[in-house]
């Protein structure tokens, strides 16, 4: 998977997004780290039809759609704040499909800490073997009785879905005799065909994913990042509106100073609207950012 592609998926993710277009086996690779990939979109149909699930532009409003048009958010950025400088993962096997779920996963914890502002920690990077073997074995071999699935490297998205909605995320660390601190593809290629031990799922079903939605373009990844609700009932959208008229709108003020209001690029409307007492202080404010 080269830089490009592992980007999109972790952006994906992080919109609260699972991406599930392929599955991954292990070739000859390149200098860049691009490891096969083959496209199955019979096996998205299927996983669809079974599921009975729809594309995430087809479950969401009116007011979903377009929310992000024109505007950029870079997700790596959240990343950057909480880790430092971001790696891409080098997989050593064709465990693609572990590499991306969990850069997504990290992607999704660090954008709801420092994009969403929830009061939670980042508990550190996710174990790419357990997404990896997680998707193969209890999800493909065990519960779908694919054992094909066993007979060389490789995953599919669908199976990395289920287990992380069903199971959930290890974050890197020490679990008794297991070291899962730094990426290990020779714990991804046996716990891949024989299992993940059953003394770690108690931990990993402490970090699950809740939702997931199919997506077909990046402006799907785009809108649900930009409509997601933040605080009081606003979307990222237009919390990015109220600080653009707060910061370069024009601004209009009583004679006696104690109505303050800041328009909208087009000088159409009021985006804020505060009363101000005497020592400038806003003592209620009306909030316009649709």
């Amino acid at each position: 998977m080269d830089r490009r592609n592992f980007l999109q998926v972790g952006a994906a993710m992080a919109a609260g997004v699972a991406y599930t277009a392929g599955t991954c086996c292990l070739s000859t690779p390149t200098p860049a780290q691009n490891f096969g990939w083959t496209a199955t979109q019979d096996g998205i149909k299927r996983f669809v039809r079974d599921k009975g699930i729809k594309y995430l532009g087809e479950k969401t409003s009116s007011v979903f759609t377009g929310s992000g048009s024109g505007l950029r958010v870079l997700l790596t950025k959240y990343l950057e704040k909480e880790l430092g400088i971001i790696v891409p993962h080098n997989q050593a096997l064709g465990d693609c499909v572990g590499q991306a779920y969990g850069f997504a996963t990290d992607c999704l914890a660090v954008t709801q800490i420092h994009g969403m502002g929830l009061a939670e920690k980042f508990a550190g990077k996710a174990s790419t073997e357990v997404a990896y073997a997680g998707s193969r074995y209890e999800i493909g071999y065990l519960e779908r009785g694919n054992s094909r699935i066993l007979y060389a490297d490789g995953s599919w998205g669908g199976y990395a879905v289920d287990f992380l909605l069903k199971y959930g995320m290890l974050p890197r660390g020490v679990y008794g005799d297991v070291d899962l601190t730094k990426y290990n593809p020779s714990i991804a290629r046996l716990w891949g065909r024989t299992g993940i031990p059953d003394g770690l799922e108690p931990q990993i079903k402490r970090h699950p994913i809740r939702s997931y939605a199919l997506v077909k373009s990046y402006n799907d990844v785009r809108d649900a990042i930009f409509a997601n609700i933040m605080e009081n009932a606003e979307t990222f959208a237009e919390q990015v509106r109220l600080m653009r008229a707060e910061a370069a709108g024009k601004v209009a003020v009583t004679p006696d100073g104690t109505n303050v209001k800041f328009r909208d690029a087009a000088d159409a409307k009021d985006r804020i609207d505060a009363t101000v007492d005497d020592t400038g202080q806003r003592t209620a404010v009306t909030t316009d950012g649709t």
